[in-house]
């Protein structure tokens, strides 16, 4: 009896397994034909041009410098030459130090305002997995998807976020 009834079990457990559910999509995709995206790109493109310009400005201070001293060292004597190539020195390291911080920032910049979106894609994608009795949704933009099973609910989540459905690809024209 005992026999008969694990017998049992592992016949459900194995029937349970294969009727899974499994769709995919490209979250990748769906975040970029999320209307925020556009303007958190916006955001983040003028976020970045202040930063060039501040480097630009502080690249022609250093270029200045170097070509002051290059233009005078003959001239000038010791100290004044050492002061100036610790200034010139000093702009460097501002140069790499602003160049690091800004790069910083603008990575945080860019988790900052993603996020909500990120957040709001994967909770519409949740949804759809659960009003259609999916199982598991797997990123197929992520390129580890082997075998292309299962459903593509792309356009089921942008429907569900009210993003207009992808047009189809027309079929190239037979050539003669």
């Amino acid at each position: 009896m005992k026999r008969v009834l694990i017998l049992t079990v592992a016949i459900l457990s194995s029937v349970v397994a294969f009727s899974q559910k499994i769709g995919h999509i490209d979250r990748a995709a769906l975040i970029k034909a999320m209307p925020e995206t556009a303007d958190v790109e916006k955001k983040l493109a003028d976020i970045q041009q202040e930063y060039v310009t501040a480097y630009q400005n502080f690249e022609q201070e250093y270029n200045t410098l170097i070509q002051e001293y290059q233009a005078n060292e003959k001239t000038w004597p010791a100290a004044i030459k050492d002061s100036k190539i610790k200034a010139i020195q000093a702009k460097e390291q501002q140069l790499g130090e602003f160049e690091q911080s800004a790069s910083t920032d603008v990575q945080a910049q860019q988790q900052t305002l993603y996020q909500p979106i990120i957040d709001k894609a994967a909770k519409a994608i949740e949804e759809v997995a659960k009003e259609n009795g999916f199982t598991y949704i797997i990123d197929s933009g992520l390129g580890v998807l082997l075998y292309m099973g299962g459903e593509d609910i792309l356009e089921l989540t942008k429907k569900k976020l009210q993003i207009p459905a992808t047009p189809a690809t027309p079929a190239p024209a037979p050539k003669k």
